[in-house]
C-alpha cells in the first residue's frame, strides 16, 4: 500500500481502515510492535499515541525485536576497527562491482578454481540499513577471499601463469587499476582486517538466524528475551 505521507497519523488511519475492512475490531487489539521511527513510536505524534492507542488502549507498544537487535549492532559497529574494517570491505566490493572488467576477471578466477557452479558466488554489495542481514555479502566476501586476492595479484603484476589455457584472463590493466588493487592488497591482508572481520564474520552467522526467528508471526517477547540470552 502506498501513502500520500508517512506522519503517523496517515499510517495509523491506513492501519485502522484496513483492520475495520478485514473485521477485526480496534478494541480487541493487545499489543503493536514497530521500529523506534518517530512516526511510528513517538507518544505525541507516532501510531501508537497518536491513534491506534486512543482507540485501543490495551495495545501496548512494543519496540520491534527484529529493529532493536539490529541497532545494537550498528552501535557495536561504531567502534574505529570495526569501523575500518567495513570500510575496507566496502571499498573492495565497489572495486569489483563498479567495473565489468574487473568483476569479469575475478568471476573468471572464480570459475576456474570452483568446479560446482551453484557454489560460485559473487560479490554482493552491503545493505545499508539492515546489520543482521549483511551475513550474506560477509559470507560471500569469506568464500571468495582466496580468488580476490588472486585477482588483485593479476592486476598488480599484470601476469597469469595459466594465461595461455585461459583466454579471458586480462592481464592488462592501467596505473591506476593497479595502484587501487595494491592498496586493497594491503588492506584486506593485514592482521587487523582479517581478525575483525572473522570476529563479525562470526558473529552475524549467529545473529543471521536469531534475526528470521525474531520476525516469526507467532513469537512472543517472552521467547525473543530467551532466544538473545541463549545466543
Amino acid at each position: 500500500m502506498k501513502l500520500p505521507r508517512i506522519t503517523g497519523e496517515h499510517i495509523a488511519s491506513a492501519v485502522t481502515t484496513n483492520l475495520n475492512t478485514l473485521g477485526l475490531p480496534l478494541e480487541n487489539i493487545r499489543g503493536q510492535g514497530y521500529d523506534g521511527a518517530a512516526n511510528m513510536a513517538s507518544e505525541k505524534v507516532g501510531v501508537m499515541q497518536g491513534r491506534i492507542r486512543r482507540e485501543a488502549p490495551l495495545a501496548i507498544y512494543v519496540h520491534c525485536s527484529g529493529h532493536a537487535l539490529n541497532l545494537v549492532i550498528t552501535h557495536s559497529c561504531s567502534l574505529p576497527t570495526v569501523r575500518n574494517m567495513l570500510d575496507k570491505l566496502k571499498m573492495t566490493c565497489v572495486f569489483f562491482l563498479f567495473s565489468p572488467k574487473r568483476e569479469g576477471l575475478l568471476m573468471a578466477i572464480v570459475n576456474k578454481r570452483v568446479a560446482i557452479a551453484t557454489q560460485r558466488k559473487p560479490l554482493s554489495d552491503l545493505c545499508r540499513t539492515r546489520w543482521a542481514e549483511r551475513h550474506d555479502a560477509y559470507s560471500r566476501f569469506y568464500l571468495s577471499y582466496v580468488f580476490i586476492l588472486e585477482t588483485l595479484d593479476i592486476i598488480i603484476s599484470g601476469s597469469y601463469a595459466e594465461s595461455d589455457s585461459q583466454p579471458d584472463i586480462c592481464t592488462e590493466w592501467d596505473a591506476k587499476t593497479k595502484t587501487e588493487a595494491t592498496s586493497l592488497m594491503h588492506a584486506i591482508t593485514s592482521f587487523e582486517f582479517i581478525v575483525t572481520f572473522m570476529t563479525c564474520y562470526h558473529l552475524l552467522s549467529h545473529l543471521s538466524g536469531v534475526v528470521v526467528k525474531l520476525q516469526s508471526t507467532t513469537l512472543d517477547i517472552l521467547q525473543a528475551y530467551c532466544m538473545v540470552c541463549l545466543f
